[in-house]
């Protein structure tokens, strides 16, 4: 006799689910197969950390020439004292109020002067036609 085919059977209710996750895992898997090509290896590692030593070593090599605590408060001293002694110095310097009260006594220096000079250029001048006429 001859073998009757069976009818298909319809899937269990739990083959559908595990197929379900069967497709999600095999998604899951090509995505992190995918992400290998970008992954570093250990090579990878070991000259990314040779690389960032390399930049310690340069930082470190630049703390000798950073300026300590120490270095600052003699510094911040050394100022104060200078700052001391322009402010010291401040009660001979001239205010706004010298300086307007300079110009006024040299403007009426200045007038003076033009008085004395045009006083003595008219006399001179008196004196020149005096002998002038005497003559």
């Amino acid at each position: 006799m001859a073998a009757t085919p069976a009818a298909p059977v319809a899937p269990a209710p739990h083959d559908v689910d595990m197929q379900a996750d069967v497709a999600e895992i095999k998604e899951r898997v090509a995505w992190l197969e995918s992400q290998i090509p970008h992954l570093a290896t250990k090579v990878d590692l070991r000259e990314e950390i040779g690389r960032l030593q390399e930049q310690i070593g340069r930082i470190e090599s630049q703390f000798p020439h950073f300026a300590t605590k120490a270095d600052l408060r003699e510094e911040i001293g050394r100022l104060q004292e200078q700052i001391g002694r322009i402010e010291s110095q401040f009660p001979h310097f001239a205010t706004k109020a010298d300086l307007a009260d300079l110009g006024t006594r040299l403007e009426r220096a200045m007038r003076l002067q033009t008085y004395w000079l045009v006083g003595t250029l008219i006399a001179v001048g008196g004196l020149i036609f005096a002998g002038i006429k005497l003559l």
